[in-house]
């Protein structure tokens, strides 16, 4: 959806939580 360069540390964290 967002792109590598575009995606917030938000949306990182949960994937990475995820």
């Amino acid at each position: 959806m967002y792109p590598p360069d575009a995606t917030p540390p938000q949306v990182l964290t949960v994937k990475t939580l995820e």
